[in-house]
């Protein structure tokens, strides 16, 4: 059993939406009428069903660090797919709900370097091509607002993001999930909602979670 998921394989679903935000995880388990199966160290997991396929939602904390954590014990519980929910909380592209990120840049080092600097390897940080495409399918057939491009995962809330590169957003998790996926092996896309700080119709959130929901039990 994980030291921080103290859940079994049978009680965590092979697909699963996970979030930095804990709202966004409690509204998710409302969705697929989810069981708490896990508080421990604040990592709060739910399982249900969505449209009749099983579907687990995770709030995995806030940062690479808290991140990796969650995601390296879900893989040991055979954990298949993973969409990251996130919020933009730095500089992002305006005009649009939602954000589907095509790959990850990052910094040299920090949480991906303590996998990969010994291998002297540079990681291309990107999510699998089939779920990226069910993500937009999705948010197309829902009529959500929504963007794909590339993203820049960083550490710090005062990161200023360099004029040079057009990234369509600035956030703090997707290059590890993306990373982590590559190295454990299940399939991950990352969604980010622009501007944590400003209220967006419910049914707009409804329907980014609904969407992101079809996604992860596509065929």
């Amino acid at each position: 059993m994980p030291l921080h998921i103290k859940a079994d394989r049978d009680s965590v679903a092979k697909m699963v939406v996970a979030s930095e935000n804990l709202e966004t995880v409690k509204q998710l388990s409302e969705l697929i009428h989810g069981k708490l199966v896990n508080d421990n160290r604040g990592f709060f997991l739910y399982t249900g069903s969505y449209k009749g396929v099983p579907v687990s939602a995770i709030y995995h904390g806030i940062g690479g660090p808290s991140e990796s954590i969650v995601f390296e014990e879900l893989a040991q519980l055979g954990v298949k797919r993973v969409i990251a929910l996130e919020n933009a909380i730095l500089s992002y592209k305006k005009g649009f709900d939602a954000m589907i990120s095509s790959s990850a840049s990052y910094a040299e080092g920090g949480t991906i370097g303590e996998y990969v600097s010994s291998q002297k390897v540079v990681l291309s940080a990107v999510p699998s091509f089939q779920l990226l495409m069910k993500l937009d399918e999705a948010f197309t057939r829902y009529k959500i607002k929504h963007i794909i491009g590339p993203t820049l995962t960083v550490d710090s809330l005062e990161y200023k993001k360099p004029d040079n590169f057009k990234f369509i957003c600035t956030e703090m998790h997707c290059a590890v999930i993306y990373a982590l996926s590559q190295i454990r092996g299940f399939e991950s896309a990352c969604v980010i909602i622009p501007n944590a700080g400003k209220t967006r119709p419910k049914k707009i959130i409804a329907d980014i979670e609904n969407a992101v929901s079809d996604a992860i039990i596509a065929d």
